[in-house]
């Protein structure tokens, strides 16, 4: 079925042509979007292919959106987006977050906030350790300390026994051998873009969704947009302002149901978060997934906590994928 005219076609054509001038990896995209959409075998931008692409777009019609995607034949950065084509680059992130994760090492920064003896002086969140969260990100530091219960791997803040010094802080009874990172969330997922070559420079939550929407990606906000499928590599995360949000990568491909359904994600919680969910482990050590027994780490593999799928909060609510006509300029 044509649902352009020539003359809209041969505009169609050029829009696309100019769109991916130059553009690395064109002629495997294109197999890929010519598959997606039914269009005949090839690499080429041609009548055929605008003409299939229109189509798709009017049967596809963005169902957890506020708007259509537009019938014209275009491969726009929304309909590359909704296309739903996993990029190299989103695979190499998920390599990177599963390698974080596997590895572990990595702890929350959050020094006064962790039920942990962080500086070594045997006091656990003493005044000196009430630092701002992301303050000791760029060094390692040699082991810590934990305090009470008898076993506090299978532990969270409400089994914590309440014997305290003189000061009414806990004392550590356990020391816990190794190296270690602290970080923030989005320092986590910084990290993994930057070795992915997706992004240069670190930066918190609201920063990585205004680094990632003009040169390389699409952001579908939850209450205007949204795909129907989660994709391995896509980045989610909440923000509002005043708020620093929090950021995860999606490792799994799955339905979204409009943002109501627990993508699978890596992520790098807090300890008041992990807490409330009951997954915290002062010792660092977690049984998920894809993790060797005995590593430690804050790491975590698990599904995008519910309360950050809240129906109230939509407009908090992002997911940031690449789309090929920006990204693969730069490959």
């Amino acid at each position: 079925m044509s649902l352009l005219s020539s003359a809209q076609a041969q505009r169609a054509i050029q829009t696309n042509e100019r769109r991916f001038h130059r553009v690395p990896e064109q002629s495997w995209y294109l197999e890929q979007v010519r598959r997606k959409i039914g269009a005949p075998p090839g690499t080429t931008i041609d009548e055929d292919f605008v003409q299939a692409l229109a189509v798709w777009q009017r049967d596809h019609p963005a169902q957890y959106a506020t708007r259509p995607l537009r019938v014209d034949g275009s491969l726009n950065p929304r309909t590359e987006a909704h296309l739903g084509i996993v990029l190299p680059k989103m695979q190499r992130l998920v390599e990177i977050m599963e390698r974080y994760h596997r590895e572990g090492g990595v702890l929350f920064d959050s020094w006064g906030n962790d039920f942990r003896d962080n500086d070594n002086d045997g006091l656990v969140d003493e005044r000196d350790e009430w630092t701002n969260d992301g303050a000791h990100y760029g060094r390692v530091y040699d082991g810590f300390q934990i305090g009470p219960p008898q076993n506090p791997e299978t532990a969270h803040s409400a089994g914590w026994s309440r014997d305290r010094d003189v000061h009414g802080i806990p004392r550590v009874v356990q020391p816990v051998d190794g190296s270690y990172r602290y970080m923030m969330c989005s320092d986590l997922v910084s990290d993994a873009m930057i070795e992915a070559r997706i992004i240069r420079q670190r930066g918190r939550t609201a920063d990585l969704i205004r680094a990632l929407l003009p040169p390389v990606a699409y952001v579908f906000r939850r209450s205007e947009d949204y795909p129907e499928e989660f994709l391995p590599g896509d980045y989610i995360a909440t923000w509002r302002a005043g708020d620093g949000g929090h950021s995860a990568v999606v490792v799994e491909r799955a339905q979204t149901n409009g943002g109501s359904a627990a993508a699978t994600v890596i992520e790098l919680p807090g300890p008041s978060t992990m807490t409330e969910q009951e997954i915290y482990r002062p010792g660092g050590v977690h049984t998920d997934p894809g993790r060797p027994a005995g590593v430690r780490g804050d790491v975590v593999r698990g599904p995008w906590p519910h309360f950050r799928r809240a129906d109230g909060d939509r407009p908090f609510q992002y997911l940031v994928r690449l789309v090929h006509s920006r990204l693969g300029r730069r490959w």
